[in-house]
């Protein structure tokens, strides 16, 4: 009989296990469906749950039990309720071969309708108690966030890394928005994700440090990143003030959008005082057939009347340094640990304006001699 192949979980740590027993061990899920997602595997390689030795059934079992026990004492909000359930072979969508079984905590109001649970693998016949059509015909339910108790970026947080479309707006931005969704940003893109996120200078309260930062992004991600300054001075029909804020994170169960009161920083996503609504979307709203704005002028002429923004060469004048071609997994570290280098604030390129790109952000000459604080 041949060896089973090398299973990814076993190059996870000791130190990264949740707990663990003579037979089994518990990881977080590195692409959660809710906070708290546990996986319960198995310390023996072995494909499936039915493969197991009746000890080592036993021993998944029980620590789901622990696991279970250990999330109702660290989660803050407690969870409601609970998923728990392993997928055997391909038609099931089992995609590691080395049986683990799902621990995964539910909310209240994480999802519009959650009856049926499990039942969910195939959509169509998850709610049987619903009727036929009665999800269609349904409203989605909202839910509301409201911070420091149940801030946003504990609903965001869990859905980002598996995101395969991540849109955010917001009036302003700052360094500490930026250090809390880097990594998981980071670990959408190198995943394959498309990031876009347009901020404004209303009250010139937007950090010049964080534009910086995140030119240094868009040369580091390339033409998945995408994101752009809105100047009020140069909006259509010149607006008194920019102070929208809304997040479209899409994935494979369909996603969620967010509209509220909560700007790109730590203290609105995290510590303070906000309100925000987050509903969800279904498969169909998620991903919509969307035009190509970049090839349509009268669409692009409309969302925007900004100058060109400097092209992606011009950034070496800048004082930032182009990276090289990486790889994926070069890409993970830096996501990690990578710092743009700050620009040379006198620099006469910053000025400069190419006609060549839309793509990478504008930041005015105002911004980067600093004329209010960060």
């Amino acid at each position: 009989m041949a060896a089973a192949p090398p299973s990814p979980f076993l190059a996870i740590p000791a130190s990264e296990w949740v707990c663990a027993s003579d037979l089994a061990f518990a990881i977080f899920d590195s692409y959660p469906v809710s906070p708290g997602h546990v996986l319960v595997i198995t310390k023996r390689v072995v494909p499936t749950f039915f493969e197991c030795f009746g000890e080592e059934q036993s021993a998944l079992m029980d620590l789901v039990g622990e696991v279970k026990r250990l999330l109702d004492k660290r989660l803050d909000p407690k969870p409601d309720g609970y998923n728990v359930g392993f997928n055997c072979g391909d038609a099931a969508g089992q995609t590691v071969p080395h049986v683990h079984v799902h621990v995964i905590p539910r909310y209240s109001g994480d999802m519009p309708d959650p009856r049926g649970g499990v039942r969910h693998v195939i959509p169509a016949k998850g709610n049987y108690l619903a009727g036929p059509g009665a999800a269609s015909q349904k409203a989605p339910r909202l839910s509301l966030t409201t911070g420091p108790e149940r801030p946003l970026w504990h609903r965001l947080a869990d859905r980002l890394p598996g995101a395969s479309e991540i849109d955010l707006l917001a009036s302003f931005v700052q360094p500490s928005g930026l250090d809390l969704v880097r990594e998981a940003l980071f670990r959408a893109l190198t995943a394959g994700a498309k990031v876009r996120l347009l901020v404004g200078d209303y009250l010139g309260i937007t950090s010049p440090a964080a534009l910086r930062q995140l030119l240094g992004w868009i040369e580091l991600a390339g033409p998945a990143f995408d994101a752009r300054l809105a100047e009020l001075e140069n909006l259509r029909g010149v607006p008194a003030s920019f102070h929208p804020k809304a997040w479209r994170i899409a994935d494979a169960s369909g996603g969620i959008v967010v509209v509220g009161s909560s700007n790109l920083s730590r203290a609105a996503l995290e510590t303070g005082v906000e309100w925000d609504l987050v509903g969800e979307m279904k498969p169909t709203m998620a991903n919509p057939d969307r035009r190509d704005i970049a090839a349509c002028p009268a669409e692009q002429k409309r969302l925007s009347r900004c100058r060109d923004p400097p092209h992606p060469r011009s950034l070496r004048k800048q004082g930032m340094t182009p990276s090289p071609t990486i790889t994926n997994r070069q890409r993970q570290v830096l996501s990690k640990h990578w710092q743009p280098r700050p620009c040379r604030q006198n620099d006469a390129s910053t000025r400069s304006r190419s006609s060549t790109s839309r793509r990478t952000l504008l930041i005015e000459e105002r911004y980067l001699k600093g004329y209010h604080n960060d």
